[in-house]
C-alpha cells in the first residue's frame, strides 16, 4: 500500500484545512463507479479554495501597495518637516525596512504560495479526471472482450 502523504495547508472562509492532497486525488481501480460520483466534488472543493487562495493574494497586493505609499508619504513628510533631503532611493529604503510591509509582504508571499499549492491541486484533479475517462474506457473495452470470450 502506498503510504506517500502531500500534505498542504489552506484557508477557506477563515477556516484554516490540512488535506492530505495523495489521499484526495488516490483512485481505487476496484471502485471506479465511487471516484466518478466523488470527482466532480473533490474538484469543485479545490476550485473554489484557488480562487479564494487568488482572490485573498489580490487583496494582500493591495494592501501592500496602499501601506507602501502611506509609509512613502509619512517619510517623505517627516523629511520635509526636518528639512532633510531625501531621494527616491531612501524613500524606498525606508519604506522596505518598515516592519509593516515587511509584515505585509510576508503575508503576501504566504498567500502567493498557498495559491500555488490549491492550483496544483485544481490541475491534479483535472489529470485525475481524465485518468477516469481513462480507465472507465478501458474497463468498458475488457468487459466486451470477456463477453466475447465468453460467448460459444
Amino acid at each position: 500500500m502506498d503510504e506517500r502523504k502531500l500534505v498542504i495547508s489552506v484557508t477557506y472562509e477563515n477556516a484554516p484545512y490540512k488535506l492530505n492532497l495523495m489521499d484526495e486525488i488516490k483512485i481505487d481501480k476496484d471502485d471506479l463507479q465511487a471516484a466518478f460520483l466523488d470527482q466532480a466534488g473533490k474538484y469543485s472543493w479545490y476550485a473554489v479554495i484557488s480562487a479564494d487562495a487568488r482572490a485573498r493574494l489580490e487583496m494582500a497586493k493591495h494592501e501592500l501597495e496602499v501601506k507602501r505609499a502611506e509609509v512613502a508619504h509619512a517619510f517623505r513628510v517627516q523629511s520635509e518637516a526636518m528639512k532633510k533631503k531625501t531621494t527616491e532611493k531612501g524613500v524606498e529604503e525606508h519604506v522596505v525596512l518598515d516592519q509593516e510591509v515587511r509584515a505585509i509582504m510576508e503575508a503576501m508571499l504566504n498567500a502567493r504560495k498557498e495559491l500555488e499549492l490549491v492550483s496544483a491541486a485544481e490541475k491534479a484533479f483535472v489529470h485525475r479526471r481524465d485518468m477516469l475517462i481513462q480507465l472507465g474506457a478501458m474497463e468498458r473495452v475488457e468487459r466486451k472482450e470477456s463477453q466475447y470470450a465468453s460467448q460459444p
